[in-house]
């Protein structure tokens, strides 16, 4: 931003503004146009002004605060305005330490006034807020609280599966097509309107993210480009311009109609008419995704909001919540990441209803009446795409045939875990509980109800989306609440001898020739791992001839079916029980498990790498059969 110096030469009045800027307020330079403003202010002008305002780092300084005592003794200060108020609470999803600090206000100017504002706190932050500002309990306090229900919006969450990258880019690219197809008919030949005008935001995990796909979409003919910080101050600034000031009736060349950005994009931009807001990756908590998919029609007119969700950046977001945990940058990043995933994995709430209950707000219908969101417009087959999507081997989840448990594969490890017993299957008055992670959800009556009437546009969802489906589940707990919220497992004994020879027992021909013991690990998990990597083999041993001439010399016999399932059998036992028994501890087992799926999926992919531990043992097995 353009400074103006101040030369000591021209300050001749010490109530000029120059002077007080040197010598009371120890600065250099007005920031434009600072100067201007004050000017007209000291003429008496009205005036309106639109520019960024002191930050809590700033306020924390001592020179500031020294400012500001000063002033009050010249009763020139009026109140304290909090924006982002939020901020304050550890509970909030952009928490700074400096906010903390505010406190300070009310403990030396205990008669001054406070504002808070924020547009996304729950009830704890609410509370948490007013307490850290010393504003609890006093009598002159007043809240006002406008509601979160967005109605206009449709929120719909859309499952990534197999190579995800990919698959995202096919199904956004698809979309955004058919969008531009329903304008085209609706608009005609004749219009003065693009079919392509249509003002949208894409959020991605990071710069180079933002990059390729910015980039992928120009290449397919979208008028798109990528902001974040990564780009110099004046090529952000024209990119924003240009997005800001398009419309439908901008010319194609002088257009962009698509911003990919990082999550820091959108603070403080109120362009009215953004129609879709699509999150490439998990945001990293309720409050967070409420905040940016706002950013979608703020003109009232029906405009769409699309997650796009996979295991592997829920595990990605885990591993970093855990990093920063560790680091105590946010202790609570774990219970709201918690929040996200339930929102995300969740078949059965209205996602309306789900937002309005985590902050706070009571619905009075189980379903949004309009059929604003992927759940209420057909349940049936956001489970069913849910299922088919997430529910393969390596995207993680595999139900095991033992009655009394399942295995989840979580980011290269099974993970074991009963389920859940004593909790209702009924429907209630928010649909069916079907994965025993909404017991907290507040199922009341209530008595606001849906007013808004919405009309058709060209953001509906499709309609091929949300065919028909009978497919119904196995009730299971989701992943995110083992990871937040169970407790850590017990640490078991080994059996006792006279036990041990039940305890042993595999109906799958495990090696258990060692007395081995991991704690955590039953034998009815072992076989569930054991289960996944043969069902893997069984893929891989079929091109066996190919991958042993690939790699040694020699031929190999025909295998009659049976030899087949010797040498699956042989690969597999051998494998697990190098992983069992050359590790003590849970972790380290399922790490070491997922590790071997994993590589044989790669040799089925005819990845054939000399480091493969899977290809190793293969290869050994296979010498017998050499002809």
């Amino acid at each position: 931003m353009k400074e103006i110096e101040v030369e000591d030469s021209t300050i001749k009045n010490i109530n000029s503004p120059e002077y007080v800027l040197k010598h009371v307020f120890k600065l250099k330079s007005f920031r434009h146009p600072q100067q201007e403003i004050i000017e007209h202010a000291l003429k008496g002008y009205n005036i309106f002004v639109l520019m960024p305002t002191v930050t809590p780092e700033l306020m924390a300084t001592n020179h500031f605060r020294n400012i500001l005592i000063k002033l009050n003794k010249r009763k020139l200060l009026a109140r304290l305005v909090v924006d982002e108020a939020h901020c304050i609470s550890s509970w909030g999803h952009d928490f700074r330490s400096d906010y903390l600090k505010l406190n300070w206000w009310k403990l030396n100017f205990p008669k001054l006034p406070i504002t808070a504002l924020t547009a996304t706190a729950t009830e704890q932050v609410q509370d948490n807020i007013l307490t850290l500002l010393k504003l609890k309990g006093d009598p002159r306090l007043k809240i006002f609280k406008s509601s979160f229900r967005r109605e206009n919006l449709y929120y719909e969450v859309r499952f990534k599966g197999g190579n995800t990258e990919n698959d995202c880019y096919k199904d956004c690219l698809e979309t955004l097509r058919k969008i531009y197809k329903n304008r085209r008919k609706r608009l005609g030949e004749n219009s003065k309107e693009r079919p392509e005008g249509v003002c949208i935001i894409i959020y991605c995990y990071s710069r180079e993210e933002c990059d390729t796909v910015a980039q992928q979409f120009k290449k397919d003919g979208i008028n798109a480009a990528s902001y974040h910080a990564g780009m110099s101050s004046k090529n952000r600034d024209l990119i924003l311009e240009k997005w800001s000031k398009t419309t439908s009736f901008t010319k194609r060349e002088e257009a962009l109609d698509v911003i990919v950005a990082t999550i820091s994009f959108g603070m403080g931009i109120d362009k009215a008419d953004v129609r879709l807001v699509i999150h490439w990756s998990l945001p990293k908590s309720l409050e967070a995704y409420y905040q940016e998919s706002g950013r979608a029609g703020r003109d009232g007119n029906i405009s769409r909001c699309i997650l796009y969700y996979s295991r592997e950046d829920r595990d990605r977001a885990c591993y970093h919540i855990r990093k920063d945990m560790e680091e105590n940058k946010d202790s609570h990043a774990s219970e709201k990441m918690n929040e996200m995933i339930k929102y995300c994995e969740n078949t059965s709430i209205c996602r309306h209803a789900f937002i309005l209950n985590y902050f706070g707000e009571k619905v009075s219908s189980s379903k949004c009446p309009h059929k604003r969101c992927d759940i209420c417009k057909n349940k049936e087959k956001v489970i069913e795409q849910k299922s088919t999507t997430l529910s393969n081997l390596i995207n993680n989840t595999k139900s095991s045939t033992n009655s009394d448990s399942d295995i989840k594969f979580y980011k290269g490890a099974y993970i074991k875990f009963s389920s859940d017993t004593g909790i209702s299957n009924q429907d209630g008055e928010l649909g069916n509980n079907d994965f025993g992670v909404y017991e907290s959800y507040n199922r009341s009556s209530y008595k606001r109800s849906y007013s808004h009437t919405y009309d058709d546009d060209d953001i509906e969802s499709d309609e091929d989306r949300y065919e028909s489906s009978s497919y119904e589940p196995k009730r299971t707990k989701t992943l995110g609440e083992l990871l937040f919220n169970s407790k850590p497992p017990k640490k078991e004994k080994p059996p006792k001898p006279h036990a041990f020879s039940k305890y042993i027992i595999s109906t799958l021909g495990l090696d258990l020739s060692k007395n081995h013991f991991i704690a955590g690990l039953k034998l009815s998990g072992r076989e569930a791992c054991y289960k996944l990597l043969y069902k893997q083999m069984e893929i891989a041993v079929s091109n066996y001839k190919d991958i042993w001439e690939s790699k040694k010399e020699g031929k190999i016999k025909d295998l009659s079916d049976e030899e087949k399932n010797a040498l699956i059998k042989d690969v597999c036992v051998e494998a697990e029980a190098k992983c069992f028994y050359s590790v003590r501890e849970l972790s380290s087992y399922k790490s070491l498990m997922g590790s071997r799926v994993l590589q044989t999926k790669k040799i089925i992919k005819n990845e054939l790498k000399d480091n493969n531990n899977i290809l190793v043992i293969l290869l050994e097995k296979l010498e017998k059969y050499k002809v």
